[in-house]
């Protein structure tokens, strides 16, 4: 019962609540489309890219950036926007040349990539207003903008664990000859070991 009413708290943080239903609504997506490992790699990284396009907001309108001084601030947003620059470049050459070179398949449904990204992008707006109604009723934890930057490695490593782990398996399957590629199910195993984590992550920020 304890565990049960932990869960039950747990959903009535909005956050929380909004994350799990944009995991949700990407693995029905990933079902009806019939989908490449392709589909869940480019969403990941469009994702990772949200979250901290979403940190550099959250930096900005934090109370702890006017006590800490704007510059300071807008120095750790403009590290953080050339990291995320930088970082999310080299994957896009590995996940839009490497990978398809590596397991021949070239099929990739823009469409419903597009249409998971929408998904995770209105949660994440949906999260800097969550940001700013908790800032206006003095609620807001006071981070330190560095700690911030701290945070948005934290929150995007589940997401890149997954990306690794899905690329090294499905690349073993490829090699032996097994059709894992495009095994619908095994895609959605790994979406849903992507999700449990990054929910667990989220639940470790927010103690």
């Amino acid at each position: 019962m304890a565990s049960e009413k932990t869960l039950s708290q747990r959903f009535k943080n909005n956050e929380f609540t909004g994350l799990f239903i944009s995991n949700v609504v990407a693995i029905i997506i990933l079902i009806f489309s019939h989908s490449s490992i392709l589909f869940a790699l480019w969403v990941y990284w469009a994702q990772s890219i949200l979250i901290g396009l979403v940190f550099c907001v959250k930096i900005v309108i934090s109370p702890a950036s006017k006590s800490n001084g704007k510059s300071t601030s807008m120095i750790i947003v403009v590290v953080l926007l050339i990291i995320i620059v930088f970082f999310h470049a080299i994957y896009a050459v590995f996940i839009g040349i490497a990978i398809p070179l590596l397991l021949n398949d070239y099929e990739l449904n823009i469409q419903m990539i597009l249409l998971s990204v929408a998904v995770f992008f209105v949660y994440y707006i949906f999260s800097i207003f969550e940001e700013v109604k908790k800032r206006n009723t003095n609620n807001i934890s006071e981070f330190q903008a560095g700690s911030m930057l701290l945070l948005y490695f934290f929150r995007i490593l589940p997401i890149h664990v997954t990306i690794i782990a899905t690329i090294i398996i499905f690349g073993i399957a490829k090699f032996f000859g097994y059709s894992l590629f495009t095994n619908t199910i095994a895609l959605i195993f790994f979406q849903i070991i992507k999700s449990v984590t990054e929910l667990t992550t989220l639940q470790i920020q927010k103690k």
